[in-house]
């Protein structure tokens, strides 16, 4: 199952958070698993190659100059995505009231938002429906990526802060693989494929951020187009499928802690 869930949150008390609190996020959001389910929440925070769920900050997702100031009574969001079924069933079982501690800001569950009715950033799905919508596309013509916080790679043991094809679609099959469905492809095979991708339209832009104060990680935030007119028409549906993936597992390092946070939209023919 695949799912987002959008938490309204109202503030009991005024605090002042980092700018950067994805760190705070996590924890809030294990504490809350905890209260449901203590052994699920301490697999989820032991198993360091398991992490099927993304936690973002609190919307909207600008980049802060400074510490947030948050006051007593002040309306807030928080999104939770999940892709493990256990987990999900458990996001959709927290009820209004629940308190919500972040940092020394002290919120409650004012409502829950399941689907894009309630809330854009809501709704549900499963990796059979992303499959079978994704089959049912003849040619795929370009597909843009909303990266909504900040997105960072790695390579040579270094940041990597730019949305180079083959380390967006290469982060989403690893997260893939975590389903119940992974998908008969190497990494390095839908590397080479990725090389086929022309860029389109971008506007963006590089951060520093710091989930610790001891360590900056440099990231980016942005929209950008990726043209599949030169991969035949099995590739476009892989690219299409791991696109249509991205909203509910992020893309990129550090997603359980506010990163990576995406939204998507395609061109179809």
């Amino acid at each position: 199952m695949l799912r987002s869930v959008v938490y309204a949150l109202t503030a009991d008390n005024a605090a002042v958070l980092p700018r950067t609190h994805g760190r705070l996020m996590h924890g809030a959001f294990l504490t809350l698993i905890k209260g449901m389910s203590p052994s699920l929440a301490t697999a989820l925070h032991d198993n360091q190659q398991y992490k099927p769920f993304t936690v973002s900050e609190l919307f909207p997702f600008k980049a802060q100059a400074r510490p947030i100031q948050v006051a007593k009574g002040a309306s807030l969001t928080w999104r939770i995505t999940a892709y493990d079924t256990e987990l999900a069933e458990y996001l959709t079982a927290a009820k209004p009231g629940t308190v919500i501690r972040i940092g020394n800001l002290q919120c409650h569950i004012a409502g829950v938002f399941l689907t894009p009715a309630e809330h854009p950033a809501a709704g549900c799905g499963s990796e059979e429906d992303l499959l079978a919508a994704c089959l049912s596309v003849n040619e795929v013509a370009e597909i843009t990526f909303h990266f909504l916080s900040p997105v960072s790679f790695r390579r040579n043991d270094q940041d990597f802060p730019w949305p180079l094809p083959s380390y967006v679609f290469g982060s989403l099959l690893d997260k893939w693989s975590l389903t119940r469905f992974p998908l008969p492809i190497a990494r390095e095979d839908l590397a080479e494929l990725a090389q086929n991708l022309t860029p389109r339209r971008w506007q963006g832009q590089s951060h520093v951020i710091y989930p610790k104060a001891q360590r900056g990680v440099c990231a980016f935030t942005g929209n950008f187009s990726y043209g599949l007119e030169n991969l035949n028409r099995e590739a476009q549906q892989l690219f299409l499928l791991l696109a249509q993936f991205a909203p509910f597992s992020g893309v990129g390092r550090l997603t359980a802690q506010g990163l990576g946070q995406t939204q998507i939209e395609f061109v179809a023919r």
